[in-house]
């Protein structure tokens, strides 16, 4: 099967929304050519967006849109992007993010450590300090990795914390496989913490040790040949389930779905005709 058509254009449902906020962008803009250039667009398109003259707009320019805006018009203004059921499907969606989030970035799944009377179990309370203070395996195994898929570099790197997302993500600085892969897919329209998460699934099973009561393997007893062919195992992995639409758009489709075309391309096993079976 060849590689799925991205689409990185959303629609606009609601014109409105739109129009206003961007009249706020222009309110804050010295001239319409800056607040153009704020969104990355030309002057022109600016204008024909802000008269409802385009049917849709790339999501690179959605999220710069949002970041514009102050919180309490983000909500209107995403609702102008998604058809009904779109809400339903992003809360859905965003709990399975911060699921896999709360595992592996915050490393609260059991982990135990070597004392003087034997292998013990971390309590949560430390595990959390530990997160808190920046500490996460995780964080320390993706360094490595990198500097093992380095070409110039054989050194770990500790990743760089980014916080321009108001959440706070991971981001390497080397020129590692894992450093590509972000940067190939934040280019590709997927959001930051889909990638992490994406990032943390390729390296999980090198954090298995502590889990397990050191019964897996530590990474540092796997060979740097090994830790390669895990790496780029992984990364053709998580490259093929993220060659998809952006989730903003893949949302949006999936709104727009009947439940025939939902059948067809899910298969019946994932369509119920009544709402109390699916509640």
């Amino acid at each position: 099967m060849g590689a799925v058509k991205l689409q990185r254009l959303v629609k606009i449902i609601d014109q409105q929304p739109v129009t206003e906020a961007l009249d706020y962008v222009r309110a804050i803009s010295p001239t319409q050519a800056k607040a153009a250039k704020r969104l990355g667009l030309k002057q022109p398109h600016f204008s024909k967006l802000r008269a409802g003259r385009v049917g849709a707009i790339r999501i690179a320019t959605l999220e710069r849109l949002l970041q514009l805006l102050p919180a309490f018009h983000r909500k209107a203004v995403r609702a102008a992007f998604e058809p009904a059921g779109a809400a339903l499907i992003r809360t859905a969606y965003s709990g399975w993010l911060e699921h896999y989030r709360r595992q592996l970035f915050l490393g609260l799944r059991r982990r135990h450590v070597r004392t003087e009377d034997g292998i013990s179990l971390l309590s949560r309370q430390t595990l959390r300090k530990r997160a808190a203070e920046g500490e996460a395996s995780l964080h320390t195994i993706w360094g490595v990795a990198e500097g093992d898929t380095s070409p110039d570099d054989d050194s770990p790197k500790e990743p760089n914390r980014k916080t321009s997302s108001g959440r706070g993500y991971w981001e390497p600085e080397s020129s590692g496989a894992l450093t590509k892969f972000w940067n190939r897919q934040l280019k590709a329209g997927h959001s930051e913490a889909r990638v992490e998460l994406a990032i943390y699934r390729i390296l999980g099973g090198l954090d298995d040790a502590a889990h397990s009561a050191f019964v897996e393997r530590h990474w540092r007893e796997i060979s740097k040949p090994e830790r390669v062919r895990f790496v780029q195992a992984g990364i053709k992995r998580e490259s093929i389930l993220l060659n998809r639409e952006p989730e903003a758009r893949r949302i949006q489709d999936l709104a727009l779905m009947t439940a025939d075309q939902f059948r067809k391309r899910f298969g019946p096993e994932n369509v119920v005709k009544s709402r109390k079976i699916a509640k």
